[in-house]
C-alpha cells in the first residue's frame, strides 16, 4: 500500500499521535524534537537549510518554504515525486538515505546540487504505526565552509611547498610557526624557534638605528620591505629580501608575518654581471665603461675644490715581441703582473683602467699642479720596469705616458683622452720609456 501524501497540518496531526504513543517504540521524545524543530521552521522562518520529509518510496511528503523558494514550486506541486528528481537532481535516492532505512540510524553526507552549491546532507529516517516509515531530510548549505577549507587547505600547501621562508609571529614578536623553507634556508628546526623572538637571526652587521628605522615603518604603515643581512644557525651569514606585514583584529596588531627570501645567489650573480660589464676580464682593472662613468665625477670633484687633475695614456712599449718569443699565455700573465703593480701603486681617490691591449689610462684626482702628475709619471714608469719573472723568462718591460691636465688641456673626458693619446704619441716618437704633457 502507498503511503498517503501528508500537509503539514496531517504532518503535524501524526507526530503529534506518535509523539502520545512514544512507549510504543520509545522513539517518541525524537519525533517532538522533530515536531518541534518543523514548528520552528514554519513559524518562524528563520533556517537557511533547506527541509524535506519523504515517505517510504523517497516520494516528497512535505518541504520547508526556503525548499519551495528554492525550487520555486508550490508543495502541492511537488508532492508525491521522488525527491531526487526536485533539487538537487540526483541519479537516485541518496546513499545516506538507503543506509539509514537499513539501520534505522541517521546518517549524513555531501552532495552537490545543479547549480554548483555544496550541501551537507542529513538524513532522519523514524518509523511511525510500525512499518510506515518515513525520513527528514535536511539540506545544509556549506559552500561557504568548504571554501574556507579549501582556502585554508591551499594556505597549508603554499606554506608548505613556498621557496620562501616564513615566520609568524604573536603581537610580542615571538615566533608561532615557521615552514620548511624556514629550515631549510637557516638550519633551525621548527622546535628550536618556536617561542624564540626571530633577533636569534641577527648578524650584526647592521646597526640598531637601521632596526628602529625598520620597526618605526612597520608600526606606522603596516608593513617594512628590505634587503637585510641575517645569520644561519651555523653562523653564515646571508642575504635576503624581508618583507614584514602586521595583522591586526579589531584594530589591534595580534601578529607579524615576515616573509623571507634568500638572494644570496642573486648577489653573487649581480656582482658578476657588474665585474663583466665594468672590470677588465684579464686584469681585473676598471674597463673603458667604468672609466667613462668615474672621469666626470672626479672632474666635478675638482672643480668645486678648485683643484687639477691629471689624464695618464700609458702604453707598454715592445709589448709585441713578447708574445711573439714566449707567447700569449706569457704575455697575458705579463699584463696581469703590470696591472697589480699599477693598482697597487695609486692612492684610493685614483682609477686605473685598462682600455685593451697593452694600453692603460690612470686618472689622477686632486692635484695642484703639474709638477704632482709627473711625479705621479715616474713612479709607474718604475714599477714597469721591475723585473718580472714568468714560467722561468725573465721580462724587462718599459712604458710611455702621455699627460693631459684638466682643466689646462680641456674640460671635457672625451677630449682630455684624446689629448693624453695625442702626448703619448709624441713620448714615444722621443725614444719610449718617456713621459709627455700635452
Amino acid at each position: 500500500m502507498d503511503d498517503p501524501i501528508l500537509s503539514h497540518d496531517e504532518l503535524k496531526a501524526l507526530l503529534n499521535k506518535k509523539h502520545a504513543h512514544q512507549s510504543d517504540d520509545g522513539d517518541g521524545s525524537v519525533f517532538q524534537s522533530a515536531l518541534s524543530f518543523l514548528e520552528w521552521v514554519e513559524f518562524n522562518n528563520s533556517s537557511k537549510d533547506l527541509i524535506l520529509i519523504h515517505g517510504e518510496k523517497f516520494q516528497i511528503l512535505y518541504a520547508n518554504k526556503v525548499y519551495l523558494e528554492k525550487v520555486q514550486k508550490t508543495l502541492d506541486e511537488i508532492k508525491g515525486k521522488p525527491y531526487w528528481t526536485v533539487y538537487p537532481k540526483l541519479d537516485g535516492p541518496l546513499a545516506s538515505s538507503l543506509e539509514g532505512y537499513i539501520t534505522g540510524l541517521e546518517q549524513e553526507e555531501r552532495i552537490s546540487g545543479t547549480d554548483g552549491v555544496i550541501y551537507r546532507a542529513r538524513i532522519f529516517p523514524r518509523k511511525i504505526r510500525g512499518a510506515f516509515q518515513l525520513s527528514i531530510l535536511i539540506l545544509e548549505n556549506i559552500s561557504k565552509q568548504i571554501n574556507f577549507e579549501n582556502k585554508l587547505i591551499l594556505s597549508t600547501r603554499i606554506l608548505e611547498y613556498s621557496r620562501e621562508a616564513i615566520i609568524v609571529t604573536d603581537s610580542s614578536n615571538r615566533i608561532q610557526s615557521v615552514n620548511p623553507a624556514f629550515s631549510k634556508i637557516t638550519g633551525y628546526a621548527p622546535s628550536e624557534v618556536v617561542g624564540e623572538d626571530p633577533r636569534i637571526l641577527r648578524s650584526n652587521v647592521h646597526s640598531t638605528e637601521f632596526y628602529k628605522e625598520m620597526w618605526l615603518t612597520l608600526l606606522s604603515k603596516g608593513h617594512w620591505d628590505g634587503e637585510i643581512i641575517n645569520k644561519k644557525k651555523n653562523g653564515d651569514l646571508f642575504t635576503s629580501w624581508l618583507s614584514i606585514t602586521t595583522l591586526m583584529t579589531g584594530g589591534i596588531i595580534d601578529h607579524f608575518v615576515g616573509i623571507l627570501d634568500d638572494i644570496s645567489e642573486k648577489k653573487i650573480r649581480e656582482e658578476q654581471l657588474t665585474r663583466l660589464a665594468y672590470q677588465d676580464p684579464l686584469t681585473g682593472l676598471a674597463n673603458r665603461y667604468l672609466l667613462l662613468e668615474r672621469i666626470p665625477q672626479i672632474l666635478a670633484f675638482c672643480k668645486r675644490r678648485d683643484m687639477k687633475a691629471a689624464i695618464l695614456a700609458i702604453d707598454l712599449d715592445r709589448f709585441k715581441p713578447v708574445n711573439d718569443n714566449y707567447g700569449h699565455i706569457v704575455g697575458d700573465k705579463l699584463l696581469q703582473v703590470l696591472a697589480k703593480r699599477l693598482a697597487l701603486g695609486i692612492r684610493g681617490e685614483d682609477i686605473v683602467a685598462r682600455m685593451g691591449g697593452d694600453e692603460f689610462i690612470l686618472i689622477v684626482n686632486a692635484i695642484t699642479n703639474p709638477e704632482d702628475a709627473a711625479k705621479v709619471a715616474e713612479k709607474v714608469q718604475t714599477l714597469m720596469s721591475q723585473v718580472v719573472e714568468i714560467d722561468g723568462h725573465e721580462i724587462v718591460q718599459s712604458a710611455s705616458i702621455g699627460i693631459a691636465i684638466y682643466p689646462d688641456d680641456g674640460e671635457d673626458p672625451e677630449i682630455l683622452m684624446r689629448n693624453a693619446d695625442k702626448a703619448l704619441y709624441f713620448s714615444k716618437r722621443k725614444g719610449r720609456n718617456n713621459y709627455h704633457f700635452f
